[in-house]
């Protein structure tokens, strides 16, 4: 070509003003293979940053789900213990009625027709009186031919007096074996619970069956009021027990066939058609369910093949999780544009999540009723004050403490009653330990325990007595109460002089029993350990 106006460029562009042609001419003479390298390692930097973050975001909420889980772990062993302690208190039940004469009398086929209608009318008046001094649901006595003889709610509309229960494992198991535990649906009440048997001997020969029927209404009850929801499943996965309604019945995982239709056909679940919870693992052990993210904390329940599970709400900590996540992304770009905005946001969310876990630690040595120690702080307080005083050799007191007849007065007064009650005499309580090393903490239930360091039994009486008197004076309304119609407590005592060859429970074991002698002696009462 001989000129610029035969280049066909110059046909499709229009001119270049002079400045653009020294500029494009500049643009010709960079090296541009100086810059690759350069840009290689600016975007392998940057894709190490973003992963970095993205990890840091999975790294944290695993960390946060592994702490709330930790933290939970030691309120699910001890919901856990508690329910194996409801059981347990129970199983005795059956095992002193199968010798009771008054049982035997009743079942007796020797006895005429009038003189054993008067037994089993007896009968059903002293399991009226038995079952109402104690948690059971309903206590109830079968003949031989699995028939219903006498029962604690025969004066009911869903009395069991007169209903065959022969049909049921509990009767055939116990009639084979001498004991039986089954869960399942009432026939005539329609209430789930646990029914204990023992096999009844009269003279060599089986004569019948005597079934306590433990209901969990007070454990399901306590589980509502905490921040989680709580649930028992046996050895299938099928919920027992829990504070959620809706989920009883319900199962964990799916039934394998056989399972689900020798269930259905047993009725030992009622009409429950056995179906799944809607249960997504999310990640970290964490689930979804039935939409909510949770953490299940497992404990396994002494001497039965159940399982205890706390579900722990876990949406608000990962979205704290989330936030600090967040807080390194926005870590990540201000590095391009400044450190000091990021750093600021980053230690505000740790402060956070640092308050947060600090506060789920309280809440897991705290009872949620009273704010008083639980269990578990106590536990951990008994060990650390023997040793002290084994070093020291100067006695370590405890007192068990339990209020009379609370049973009665969540029946008359109702639970949110029978709570305001309990927080009165945790202050009583708080009021009541005033040294530095005074513990006084929530046993469980309507037990309290105080441990007095340094206190030989004389002082903690004086201790104790001032406690029964201060209660007294409050004046707590209890019209139930043949103890002179307030709340009254009844003490056990116990004070040694702690040794390395001996632990702690020797004490507890003491002030227990002194406690039971205060009970049987009529309660508001306290008894020192002898």
């Amino acid at each position: 070509m001989d000129s610029l106006d035969d280049d066909p460029a110059t046909v499709l562009s229009p001119p270049l003003s002079p400045a653009t042609r020294a500029k494009s001419a500049r643009l010709r003479g960079v090296d541009w293979a100086a810059f690759v390298e350069p840009a290689m390692w600016l975007a392998a930097a940057g894709l190490i940053l973003i992963a970095t973050t993205i990890s840091f975001g999975d790294w944290n909420r695993l960390k946060t789900i592994r702490a709330a889980a930790a933290a939970a772990a030691p309120t699910a062993a001890s919901d856990a213990m508690w329910t194996e302690s409801e059981i347990d208190k129970q199983r005795l039940v059956p095992y002193i009625l199968a010798n009771d004469p008054d049982v035997l009398a009743a079942l007796s086929p020797s006895a005429g027709a009038a003189a054993l209608a008067m037994a089993r009318a007896a009968l059903n008046r002293k399991l009226e009186m038995l079952c109402a001094g104690t948690t059971a649901g309903v206590i109830f006595v079968l003949e031989a031919n699995g028939k219903s003889i006498a029962a604690s709610n025969w004066n009911t509309k869903d009395s069991f007096v007169g209903v065959d229960y022969s049909f049921r494992p509990y009767y055939r198991l116990a009639r084979q074996n001498g004991a039986d535990e089954y869960f399942a649906d009432g026939v005539v009440s329609h209430r789930p619970g646990l029914f204990i048997s023992h096999r009844i001997m009269s003279g060599g020969k089986f004569v019948g069956v005597v079934v306590v029927k433990v209901q969990f209404d007070a454990l399901e009850a306590r589980w509502s009021q905490l921040n989680s929801q709580v649930l028992v499943a046996q050895r299938y996965g099928i919920v027992l027990v829990t504070d959620v309604p809706d989920w009883r019945f319900q199962t964990l995982t799916k039934l394998p066939p056989d399972v689900r239709d020798r269930v259905r056909q047993s009725g030992q679940y009622g009409n429950a058609p056995l179906t799944s919870l809607v249960c997504i693992p999310i990640g970290g052990g964490a689930v979804q369910l039935n939409g909510v993210d949770e953490v299940p904390i497992k404990a396994a329940i002494p001497t039965t093949d159940w399982t205890l599970f706390l579900m722990l709400p876990i949406g608000p900590a990962l979205a704290m999780a989330t936030q600090m996540a967040d807080g390194m992304a926005l870590l990540v770009t201000a590095l391009l544009i400044g450190a000091a905005l990021v750093l600021r946001g980053w230690i505000k969310s740790y402060t956070a999540i640092a308050a947060h876990n600090e506060e789920i630690r309280r809440q897991a040595v705290t009872d949620p009723l009273t704010q008083l120690p639980n269990r578990r702080a106590f536990a951990a307080n008994l060990d650390r004050y023997w040793r002290s005083c084994a070093r020291s050799r100067t006695p370590l007191a405890a007192a068990m403490i339990d209020v009379d007849h609370f049973k009665a007065y969540n029946d008359f007064y109702g639970h949110q009653a029978g709570d305001e009650c309990l927080r009165l005499i945790a202050q009583v309580l708080r009021e009541t330990a005033t040294r530095p090393d005074d513990m006084a903490a929530r046993y469980g239930g309507e037990e309290f325990v105080l441990l007095l360091p340094g206190t030989d039994i004389a002082g903690a009486l004086v201790v104790v007595e001032a406690l029964r008197q201060r209660l007294r004076r409050l004046g707590i309304g209890h019209v139930t109460s043949p103890n002179g119609a307030i709340v009254t407590v009844s003490v056990g005592l116990a004070s040694v002089v702690p040794s390395d060859e001996s632990g702690a429970a020797v004490l507890i074991a003491k002030a227990d029993k002194a406690l039971y002698q205060a009970k049987n002696a009529g309660r508001d009462e306290a008894v020192c350990a002898s």
